[in-house]
């Protein structure tokens, strides 16, 4: 049960970040990763959370992979496409 609590806080959290950049009108990207580097002045030892991979993958991701397509144009999707479905490491 941890686990579930863990992620649910943790999309509880970006909700509410999300929301301040749209209040400020900041990059969400920014307000997000402003907000993780906030949370290594919590007070106190954390304890440790172990978190089942399928669970992250599964309830986590999708999320954040839709949000960052649907906010992309569709040149720079077409570009994104392109350079992934190129071989070679450039």
């Amino acid at each position: 049960m941890p686990e579930v609590r863990f992620v649910a806080m943790t999309i509880v959290c970006v909700g509410v970040l999300l929301a301040i950049a749209r209040l400020l009108r900041l990059p969400p990207s920014i307000v997000v990763f402003s907000g993780g580097l906030a949370s290594i002045l919590l007070p106190g030892p954390l304890p440790p959370v172990r978190v089942d991979p399928l669970i992250v993958l599964g309830l986590l991701l999708p999320p954040v992979l839709y949000a960052g397509v649907t906010d992309l144009s569709p040149a720079t999707l077409r570009h994104a496409a392109w350079r992934g479905s190129r071989r070679g490491p450039f």
